[in-house]
C-alpha cells in the first residue's frame, strides 16, 4: 500500500512539474491563423496589421505637437504580440511589433518556423518588428537641430524608449524604462546631445533634457529657453508612476523636483 501512495505521488508530481501537461492542437492552430495573417497583411499593406491588432481599443497618449502614443497586445493561442504605435494628428505612422515565445520547451521548434518570415529569430530569441522607425527616432519637424548622434540615442528619442517620465515606479520599484535608457547613455551626452533631445517625439526624453538644463544650470541661451517654455506648453502634464500607479502630473512641478536629485542604477 505504500508503494502504491508513493507512485501516486511520483506520478502527479512527474505531470504538475515535468511539463507533462498536453500540448492544445486548437491554441497551435489559432496562433497558426493569426501569424500566417499577420504575415501576409504585412507584406501587402503594414498599417493594415493594425487592424488585426485592433489597436483602436486602445487608449492613446498624448505627446504634444499633434503625436500620440499607444500601447496593447493581442493573444490568441500561446502565443501574443504586443504593439508600440506613433500617430501624427491621429493617423498612424509608425509601429513596433514585439512578439513573445511559448514558455513551453516542446514548441520552441514549432514556433520559431511559424515566426519565420516575419521576425528575426536568433536561437529562439525573437527580435522587435519596427515600421517606419525613422521616423519615431527622427527629431521634430519644427527643429533646427542638425547633429548627427548614434543610433542609441536616436533610439532614446522614439516614444520606443518609453513615454513614462519619472525616477522608479512599479512593484519594484525599479527605473523606468525612459530613465534606464537615459542613464545607459549619460556618458555620451554633452550640451550640445541635449539640446538635441529637446527636439525628440518622446515627451519623456524632452522633459529629460530639460531637467539636466535645470540642475546644471545651463538655461543661459534665449534658444534653449524658449524651446523649454514651447515644450512645457505643448506638454503641460505628463504620465509618470507614483509607486505602482500610473498618473497624469504637472510636468514643470516633476522636471524642478527630479532636477534636484541624483538618480542612478
Amino acid at each position: 500500500m505504500k508503494k502504491f501512495i508513493i507512485l501516486i505521488v511520483v506520478t502527479f508530481s512527474l505531470q504538475v512539474y515535468g511539463n507533462e501537461e498536453p500540448i492544445s492542437e486548437n491554441w497551435i492552430s489559432a496562433d497558426v491563423t493569426f501569424i500566417s495573417k499577420l504575415k501576409v497583411t504585412f507584406k501587402n499593406n503594414p498599417l493594415s496589421v493594425l487592424a488585426l491588432l485592433e489597436s483602436d481599443q486602445h487608449r492613446k497618449s498624448a505627446l504634444g505637437y499633434g503625436y500620440s502614443y499607444a500601447e496593447g497586445s493581442m493573444g490568441k493561442g500561446y502565443v501574443s504580440v504586443s504593439f508600440s504605435i506613433l500617430y501624427k494628428d491621429e493617423e498612424p505612422i509608425s509601429y513596433k511589433l514585439t512578439p513573445y515565445m511559448p514558455d513551453d520547451d516542446r514548441l520552441k521548434d514549432r514556433y520559431t518556423k511559424l515566426f519565420e518570415g516575419l521576425f528575426t529569430v536568433s536561437k529562439h530569441e525573437l527580435q522587435p518588428l519596427y515600421f517606419n522607425k525613422e521616423e519615431a527616432v527622427s527629431p521634430l519637424e519644427s527643429c533646427t537641430t542638425n547633429i548627427s548622434v548614434i543610433e542609441k540615442i536616436e533610439s532614446y528619442m522614439s516614444p520606443y524608449s518609453g513615454i513614462r517620465y519619472g525616477s522608479r515606479g512599479g512593484y519594484a520599484n525599479s527605473l523606468l524604462q525612459n530613465r534606464r535608457e537615459y542613464v545607459s547613455l549619460k556618458d555620451q551626452l554633452n550640451d550640445k546631445v541635449h539640446e538635441h533631445l529637446l527636439c525628440s517625439k518622446n515627451p519623456a526624453t524632452r522633459l529629460t533634457a530639460i531637467e539636466y538644463f535645470t540642475s546644471k544650470n545651463r538655461v543661459n541661451s534665449p534658444k534653449i529657453s524658449a524651446k523649454i517654455d514651447e515644450i512645457f506648453n505643448e506638454t503641460p502634464t505628463i504620465e509618470t508612476f507614483a509607486g505602482c500607479m500610473i498618473m497624469d502630473v504637472d510636468s514643470r512641478e516633476l522636471v524642478k523636483e527630479l532636477s534636484t536629485q541624483k538618480i542612478e542604477q
